[in-house]
């Protein structure tokens, strides 16, 4: 099946003899990895501590990070893991392990944002403000939400960010979303609710203000009002890979537009020969070759 990725960035993914049907809108970790390595350099911090999450994307991080460390003679003073489902009890033992390496007031994180955000709150619960300057993958980027609560933990940080634009029609399609009309996502109904902490009436059910029913005479349930809309207010911001998966959609439909020209007659339909046409050859001839200026960014290629 062919792949187009906005997001996965492991370098595992770049063999095409293991993943021959895999293209992506973002560079390879390699890439942060080296920026991160970049910004340790500037700052002239040769003792550094790393942690990273297990799987695709931590792993291959940070074994970037550490052969471009090596190569320029930064040392590494400890190297933790974060397993999968971590608790509240691993993070602090991880942390109590940062501690012990007290000299290395720099920390390289190349976790997912959850990751990150537990390994935050863990050093709050420990008081150490302060202690550690903290260099973080995109995992942590722009994320305004994971330092919530942690703010005078994270003061200081240093994060990366693929360069991306924000894209206005997309939030001006995202605040006038309703649950009423996206009924075809199944999982915004949620969002909704738990964003606005109230509960979507069903279909049958004329709620015209915020108001609170009672059911069974002993269950008061929140109805959301018709009127509520997504905004800066209620935490809505734009995630910084949106501009990517557009990528991802245009790059396909170009390269479906290309073979169309090549396959079908001038006027017509999809033709046989398109409907016909072997997929991995669309994937070789036509998908990795699409190229073309972007409309938010200045040029796109698949990788």
């Amino acid at each position: 099946m062919l792949q187009v990725s906005y997001a996965s960035t492991g370098t595992s993914l770049s063999d095409k003899t293991r993943y021959d049907f895999f293209a992506r809108t973002v560079p390879p970790d390699t890439f942060q990895a080296l920026a991160l390595v970049d910004l340790v350099q500037n700052f002239n911090w040769s003792y550094v501590s790393l942690v990273s999450s297990e799987g695709q994307y931590g792993d291959s991080g940070m074994t970037a990070f550490l052969r471009e460390a090596r190569a320029r003679n930064i040392c590494v003073a400890i190297n933790e893991k974060i397993p999968h489902s971590a608790n509240d009890t691993i993070f602090d033992q991880i942390l109590q392990s940062l501690l012990k390496k007290s000299n290395a007031k720099v920390v390289v994180l190349f976790l997912r944002m959850d990751d990150a955000s537990k390994l935050l709150h863990a050093v709050k619960r420990a008081n150490k403000p302060n202690f550690f300057t903290w260099i973080a993958s995109d995992g942590w980027g722009k994320e305004e939400k994971l330092v919530q609560g942690v703010e005078e933990v994270a003061q200081g940080a240093l994060t990366v960010e693929l360069q991306s634009e924000k894209i206005q029609a997309f939030d001006d399609y995202m605040k006038n979303l309703t649950p009423l009309e996206n009924k075809r996502n199944p999982w915004f109904k949620e969002y909704w609710e738990d964003t606005f902490e109230c509960t979507v009436p069903p279909d049958d059910e004329d709620v015209s203000v915020d108001q609170s029913n009672t059911v069974d005479g002993n269950k008061s349930i929140s109805y959301c009002s018709p009127n509520l809309r997504l905004d800066e207010t209620v935490g809505y911001n734009q995630e910084s890979k949106v501009q990517f998966v557009v990528d991802a959609v245009y790059a396909f439909a170009h390269a479906l537009h290309n073979a169309w020209k090549d396959k079908c007659s001038p006027g017509s339909q999809i033709c046989k020969e398109l409907k016909d046409m072997d997929g991995g050859d669309f994937y070789k001839y036509y998908l990795l070759n699409v190229s073309f200026i972007g409309k938010y960014s200045s040029n796109f290629f698949c990788l």
